[in-house]
């Protein structure tokens, strides 16, 4: 949760312009990398091809350490996410809520 402060922090420095709700929109870009980065985890589990064949290495290392129901709850609870965005939901406690649930 700290982490997640401090990065909000950063983020209202980098754009002072900013409400938290327009903080949405950076948001909405981060869940869609995040979303990437775990579909191709979940692609390596199941011997798919993934998007980011620079890291596929990377990639299938680290997915040893979950499993294909896990990746897909946290794919399902990412997508709840970006439901909310489109509902005005705060985006730091968007994230709390989103780590907290994660598998």
């Amino acid at each position: 949760m700290q982490t997640i402060d401090r990065w909000f922090d950063v983020l209202k420095k980098e754009h002072p312009e900013f409400k938290m709700y327009e903080l949405g929109g950076l948001t909405e870009q981060y869940l869609d990398l995040f979303e990437v980065f775990l579909r191709d985890l979940l692609w390596v589990k199941l011997d798919r091809p993934v998007v980011n064949q620079m890291y596929k290495k990377d990639l299938e290392n680290l997915a040893d350490e979950f499993n294909a129901d896990s990746l897909l709850n946290n794919l399902l609870a990412i997508n709840e996410a970006k439901q909310k965005l489109r509902y005005n939901v705060s985006p730091q406690i968007l994230w709390e809520n989103l780590f907290l649930s994660l598998k």
